[in-house]
């Protein structure tokens, strides 16, 4: 069974990026892993749904579809509360911001999730964006 991994929109104001662009989506797939991409995730960053598609990525039509089987969520910022509550036990958040929230308690309730270390693992291979 492969590792399937969830890129969602950012919902923060004013946030621009996408988590993962075309180009890391097919490098993710050509090491196995099944990309599941939040319909419009991209397009704050210019990135239209079909050029994920093209790269091999399944699009979901909400956040809480492209949830329900991923093992890790790739975001820019963290999960929000609603994000949080949609991921299953076993998921893994990654995101490119470092430190905490400002809130402890969504702070917390991230951390709960227990993480498959192996894919956390995995995931530390790949260089984070400067």
């Amino acid at each position: 069974m492969a590792v399937t991994v969830a890129i969602l929109k950012e919902r923060f104001a004013g946030e621009t990026r996408v988590a993962a662009s075309p180009e890391t989506v097919k490098k993710l797939i050509g090491l196995g892993l099944e990309i599941v991409v939040e319909a419009g995730a991209g397009l704050t960053a210019a990135v239209p749904d079909a050029d994920y598609e093209a790269a091999g990525a399944k699009i979901a039509k909400t956040a809480k579809d492209a949830l329900k089987s991923a093992d890790v969520v790739l975001k820019v910022r963290r999960p929000d509360d609603a994000e949080i509550a949609a991921l299953w036990r076993a998921t893994a958040s990654h995101t490119l911001e470092n430190g905490p929230t400002g809130n402890p308690t969504r702070d917390a309730k991230t951390v709960e999730k227990p993480i498959r270390k192996a894919v956390v693992k995995m995931f530390k291979q790949f260089p984070h964006p400067k």
